[in-house]
């Protein structure tokens, strides 16, 4: 059976001995036994209480059959109190409302209870949000943690992309262009339109007749990109840091006094890069892709940053 309504009384002012009436009718339920909604009912109107330092008491009379705003109407309330529970699977929702003498409703809450011993953190809340006018969020302490809000919220999971890519490396040294091959392997963290990678490279120096510069060494890579249609053939534009120990020699038919361009130089170098690429079967397990950038070293090496021209294609799993 249903809780009689019972009042909460409460004095304006510390200073008048005038009184604001609430009514606070008892839970509607669906889902909860008739004890349950009755236990919360009377956690939420001690913890009311405590919020407001309003006196709670029973009505005299009988108001069976009366609604809520019938009996504020009758009794010149100033705001009537209404709560639901529904449960949900294992999870209880909590609704509670207040609503003026002609029924409008003021203000609104709701908040969810992993279970009936949630309640106890839940009904305080939901309390001191409708005694203050607040959110059920703003009105947490240390003392109404619930136990849903110590879970791990589930997040979305990145999509991995491990890549195998080969192509064409072209430095500008000087004004003299060097030819190398690039070999990597790329490792892309996908979500949505937007994607991270991380990689490591070989570049390898093509050769040549001497006369043009050499260019290689160890790479790796950081950077991320955008995907620029929903499709399964999609470009992206990306853009990269690239850390390296890359050697240079300028040319190989130096003046022998040239010893610095002739014998070359080794070091860490690191490069920043922009890059355009079109991926093909973005739904298949098996991808493909071709890339092309430009890459300018930040650090220089023999006296000079190269400007890197790049070229390549690779296939995803």
């Amino acid at each position: 059976m249903l809780a009689a309504p019972v009042w909460v009384c409460a004095a304006l002012q510390p200073s008048t001995a005038l009184a604001s009436t609430v009514v606070l009718m008892p839970f509607d339920h669906v889902g909860v036994t008739p004890d349950e909604a009755l236990a919360a009912h009377l956690v939420f109107r001690r913890a009311y209480e405590a919020a407001t330092g309003n006196q709670v008491a029973s009505p005299p009379g009988d108001p069976a059959g009366a609604t809520s705003i019938q009996l504020c109407q009758s009794t010149s309330c100033e705001a009537v109190l209404t709560g639901s529970m529904t449960r949900l699977g294992s999870r209880l929702l909590v609704v509670t409302s207040e609503q003026s003498p002609a029924g409008r409703v003021t203000h609104s809450t709701q908040a969810t209870a992993t279970s009936m011993e949630d309640l106890e953190s839940v009904l305080p809340r939901l309390a001191r949000a409708m005694a203050r006018h607040t959110s059920y969020e703003t009105s947490r302490t240390p003392e109404t943690v619930t136990q849903r809000e110590t879970f791990v919220a589930d997040k979305l999971t990145a999509v991995h992309v491990p890549v195998l890519r080969a192509g064409l490396f072209l430095a500008n040294v000087d004004g003299k262009l060097g030819s190398s091959v690039e070999g990597a392997i790329d490792l892309r963290f996908e979500r949505g339109q937007s994607f991270v990678s991380f990689g490591v490279g070989l570049v390898i120096p093509a050769g040549g007749d001497g006369n043009h510069p050499s260019y290689g060494g160890l790479t790796a890579e950081l950077g991320g990109g955008v995907y620029l249609t929903e499709g399964d053939i999609a470009p992206y534009v990306a853009g990269a840091v690239i850390p390296k120990i890359v050697g240079l020699s300028r040319c190989a038919n130096c003046l022998a006094s040239d010893q610095e361009s002739r014998s070359g130089t080794m070091g860490a170098a690191l490069g920043a890069a922009a890059k355009v690429g079109l991926m093909f079967g973005r739904a298949s397990r098996t991808r493909f892709l071709v890339e092309a950038g430009v890459e300018q070293d930040l650090i220089a090496l023999a006296g000079v940053r190269p400007t890197i021209g790049r070229l390549s294609a690779g296939v995803a799993f």
